[in-house]
């Protein structure tokens, strides 16, 4: 009987994630720890989330970086062109 109780919070924790409603669930899973299995699907899905964004941080700091490296080269190259010109004195 117990285990037909948490049913409907399992099933709405499942509606959350399915609609995704990561925060939400998370939030009904802290305010209500009922179901473990429903607690540990909730702390993959946010930790798979959390090693996207990390992921996603890095590669923008690595494109940023080459970026940065490009632009230095193309403008050392335009400097040092300038300097071998022959002038028009």
């Amino acid at each position: 009987m117990l285990r037909t109780l948490f049913w409907p919070k399992r099933d709405l924790v499942g509606a959350l994630l399915a609609a995704g409603e990561l925060d939400a669930a998370r939030d009904e899973v802290r305010a209500h720890p009922f179901d473990p299995t429903a607690a540990a699907n909730v702390a993959r899905i946010l930790h798979r989330r959390l090693l996207r964004r990390a992921v996603s941080a890095g590669l923008l700091v690595f494109v940023a970086l080459i970026a940065v490296v490009v632009r230095a080269r193309m403008a050392r190259r335009s400097l040092a062109a300038v300097a071998h010109a022959p002038s028009h004195d």
